[in-house]
């Protein structure tokens, strides 16, 4: 086996530009979802009340994220092991390669999982819907560093193994 590519998305992009990328997804998004949201619930009776909930799941939202990746990745057998990065962010080591397929499954069940059931939150609790549109894109901007892996893991070979190292991962190939 050899590296095909080395992607490391914290020297290629740094902290404060995902931040960034993460922070414009959330307004975009929050945008696009809100709009057609509006006409399509009955917004009459929209409620504000319940904002310590809304709170404490927009800040469970992240820790929720990292723990759909963690049980994606036992369920498909992967050896892995969590590192605190900084204070507020964590990052989950794959400590064997896995196939390039399995890898990318783990990348994007958080955001199936979770943006379903928040849209299934939606429709059962419309008077919520600011709030639950929120959290919605908030979570989408989590998902943005996720994606940047996704799009150069397409770009790669097929029956390709990911290797993961402390600060990126590494694409090999026969």
């Amino acid at each position: 086996m050899h590296c095909w590519k080395t992607v490391k998305i914290d020297q290629l992009y740094g902290d404060w530009q995902l931040l960034g990328f993460s922070l414009i997804t959330v307004l975009i998004s929050f945008t696009l979802l809100f709009l057609p949201l509006s006409f399509l619930l009955d917004i009459q009776n929209i409620r504000d009340d319940n904002f310590l909930i809304f709170l404490t799941l927009l800040l469970a939202l992240y820790p929720l994220h990292k723990v759909v990746h963690l049980i994606t990745l036992y369920l498909l057998k992967a050896k892995v092991v969590l590192l605190r990065k900084k204070l507020y962010r964590w990052r989950i080591l794959v400590t064997e390669p896995m196939k390039k397929e399995k890898y990318m499954v783990a990348l994007l069940m958080p955001f199936f999982l979770l943006n379903s059931v928040l849209l299934i939150f939606l429709f059962i609790f419309p008077n919520y819907f600011h709030y639950i549109s929120f959290l919605l894109a908030s979570h989408i901007g989590v998902c943005v560093p996720d994606f940047i892996y996704l799009k150069s893991m397409i770009k790669s070979p097929v029956n390709c193994l990911i290797e993961e190292s402390d600060d990126g991962y590494e694409i090999l190939r026969n």
